[in-house]
């Protein structure tokens, strides 16, 4: 789902449930790595220690969105949102 519209670009985010750990990001952005997406911003949405937080991904487009999300799905058992 688009979380802008008007006059700018519509951006598509994905929202990735996290350990807590400290190579998972890597982790994240290595699967996505060599696929040519548009990555708009990356955001760390929970930083407490020892519970899970929310990696939130924006993209470009909703096919680039796709791609990340199946990539994830099938490269790690944490759970993925748009």
């Amino acid at each position: 789902m688009p979380i802008h519209k008007g006059a700018m670009a519509n951006f598509y985010d994905l929202f990735i449930s996290i350990p807590d750990r400290s190579d998972v990001i890597h982790e994240i952005l290595n699967y996505l790595s060599g696929h040519e997406l548009s990555i708009v911003n990356i955001k760390i949405n929970e930083t407490r220690i020892d519970i899970n937080g929310v990696l939130q991904i924006t993209f470009k487009t909703v096919n680039d969105l796709e791609t990340a999300e199946d990539l994830i799905k099938t490269h790690t058992s944490y759970d993925v949102y748009k």
